[in-house]
């Protein structure tokens, strides 16, 4: 069920943990009682299993067909806005966008068009957004990112590439990435954590300027619940969690849910129980057998005593300041622990 990814050639240019783990029996004690009192706050989100919903794998800039300009390609320029550039380095009129047709490369290789039909700046979030189209087989433009009650489903550009199956990251000068903004690389983006920008964290006198690509990254894995850090999603659309982070992005809303796991841009740590114990009825075993079998060094249970402890936990600033920001625990999440399967579950 994992979506693939357009990869866009471009012009150069997270409060408290204990050592336990829920266990089957634990998680089949706990009450299903839905979304009950569930306020949308700060940190309490929808997440879903879909990484982004688009099929290529790349864009070629430097193929763009258009009249009367002499253009040699495009770029991502103050946040997530695309800019347009002549070959005299000139930035032209955002406008220009609407008028090219821009070379994309298939997954098997095979050429294919997109063009972007419409182009604005969310009000909420202060995003640039697109409506992309591609041409199908028989020459008709269609969505690229699925409309959603009849309403097109905008799409926003990130830097670098994403690989469909792993959920992985690769930094790139050439290449962006349209993400689709019901899916977990847009979500997280709208959701604050843009990986073009940087906040400072300090410990004391001690600061550092902190990337947001690896809170990006922690992101889409705690969305889809990609414990293992393998591409592989244990949740299901629409299921509550409530997420924070050590930058103060998003702040923990009071809840009764208990610590799901904290997580780094490889998945999760911690894990303290798993959000559904079943989310994909088709499966083979529950999710918290999937961890046992694949990552089990990542269970609470499995970890030493004073590795998954408010007192040593690199997710605080003064324990994680000065470690590699890729590999720290960066994002902290609460969820219900659902007790039914997905065949039983209410929508």
């Amino acid at each position: 069920m994992r979506s693939a990814v357009a990869q866009i050639a471009a012009l150069g240019l997270a409060s408290f943990i204990g050592c336990g783990q829920d266990t089957l029996a634990d998680q089949a004690a706990q009450e299903d009682t839905g979304q009950r009192d569930l306020a949308l706050l700060n940190g309490i989100k929808f997440n879903g299993i879909k990484y982004n919903g688009i099929k290529y794998n790349g864009i070629k800039f430097n193929g763009i067909k258009f009249n009367g300009v002499d253009l040699v390609g495009v770029r991502i320029g103050a946040g997530s806005q695309l800019e347009v550039i002549a070959s005299d380095g000139s930035v032209q009129p955002p406008s220009l966008l609407l008028d090219l047709i821009l070379e994309a490369s298939l997954a098997d290789g095979s050429a294919a068009e997109l063009r972007i039909n419409s182009q604005w700046q969310d009000a909420t979030t202060g995003l640039f957004m697109y409506e992309v189209l591609q041409r199908d087989s028989k020459s008709s433009w269609q969505a690229l990112c699925p409309a959603k009650k009849n309403s097109p489903t905008p799409a926003l550009a990130l830097y670098g590439t994403y690989d469909e199956s792993t959920g992985s990251y690769a930094p790139s000068p050439e290449l962006f990435t349209f993400a689709c903004t019901d899916g977990a690389l847009g979500k997280c983006a709208a959701w604050g954590y843009r990986p073009w920008k940087a906040i400072t964290e300090c410990a004391g006198s001690a600061c550092r300027a902190q990337s947001l690509q690896p809170w990006h990254l922690a992101c889409t894995r705690m969305v889809r619940a990609d414990y293992c850090g393998d591409g592989v999603p244990h949740t299901r659309d629409g299921t509550p969690i409530n997420i924070w982070d050590n930058l103060n992005v998003l702040q923990p809303d009071p809840s009764r849910w208990s610590l799901e796991a904290e997580w780094t841009a490889n998945g999760a740590r911690c894990i303290r129980h798993t959000r559904w114990r079943q989310a994909d009825k088709k499966a083979s075993w529950t999710d918290l057998e999937y961890v046992q079998r694949t990552c089990p060094e990542r269970l609470a249970a499995n970890q030493p005593a004073s590795a998954c402890t408010d007192s040593t936990s690199d997710f605080f600033t003064s324990y994680g300041l000065h470690i590699e920001s890729m590999q720290r625990r960066v994002l902290r999440n609460q969820s219900e622990g659902w007790l039914k399967s997905l065949g039983d579950a209410k929508d």
